[in-house]
């Protein structure tokens, strides 16, 4: 009787020992914030238009709620230090499909172009209805002149003194050739039929060729374009210098 008495006497001072232990250990506390966080993703998606099933990609910002350390937390020493910051890391969105400025139409190439050659206009990053000049010297409108009554001449003033990477000069006729250039070569998978339809109202086959065959049989064929009639080849030619000048 006497030894199970003592076995619950200690059974009873290990458990209060356990309970004083917990109670005098250090509590561990996360400290963090909730704060907004913009994220940008593609969202791809398959939509019915005019009975047809189209797959559509599209960029959407949005705001989350994500949760950060707290403002007050000390960060460890070194941990936002760059350790190479001469040199500048890019990531891009995936592989770059060309470098030439008249066929590029994916996000990767076209983040390396615009960081490396400029334009006639850019974007104004702080009106999404408005553009800046880079190489014009100002933004064509009716109300500067530069912009036809009828809406169907624009007009680009060069910048002086523009240079080319390799040292030329820029000149009134490269701008002229740089569009020409692009809209001959227009490939079907490039952007160029942005131009071809105001230009010359070719909606058809996304390709210059369809000024001579609107079937489309010649577009983005590079040897049927060699076969076909050179006097054809020549009036396109002549066609699309008339509209840019």
């Amino acid at each position: 009787m006497f030894k199970y008495r003592r076995l619950g006497l200690f059974v009873a001072a290990f458990a209060v020992l356990v309970l004083v232990l917990a109670a005098c250990s250090a509590e561990t506390v996360e400290v963090t914030r909730v704060v907004e966080q913009e994220v940008t993703r593609v969202v791809t998606e398959t939509i019915t238009e005019e009975g047809e099933q189209v797959e559509v990609t599209r960029i959407v910002t949005e705001e989350v709620i994500v949760e950060a350390p707290a403002e007050d937390e000390e960060m460890e020493e070194g941990a936002m230090t760059d350790p190479t910051p001469d040199t500048l890391v890019w990531m891009p969105f995936g592989d770059l499909d060309t470098l030439d400025p008249a066929l590029a139409y994916d996000t990767a190439s076209g983040e390396l172009i615009e960081n490396v050659m400029e334009g006639l206009i850019y974007y104004n990053h702080t009106d999404s209805t408005s553009y800046v000049p880079q190489l014009a010297t100002e933004v064509p409108s009716v109300e500067n002149g530069l912009i036809s009554e009828d809406g169907l001449t624009y007009t680009f003033n060069i910048r002086e003194g523009v240079t080319f990477h390799e040292g030329g000069t820029l000149e009134p006729h490269d701008v002229a050739y740089s569009f020409q250039r692009g809209l001959l070569q227009s490939d079907p998978n490039s952007a160029q039929w942005l131009l071809l339809e105001p230009f010359f109202s070719y909606n058809n086959c996304f390709d210059i060729t369809e000024g001579i065959d609107p079937e489309c049989s010649l577009a983005g064929d590079i040897d049927a374009v060699a076969a076909a009639d050179p006097a054809a080849l020549v009036a396109v030619c002549e066609q699309v210098k008339a509209a840019v000048v």
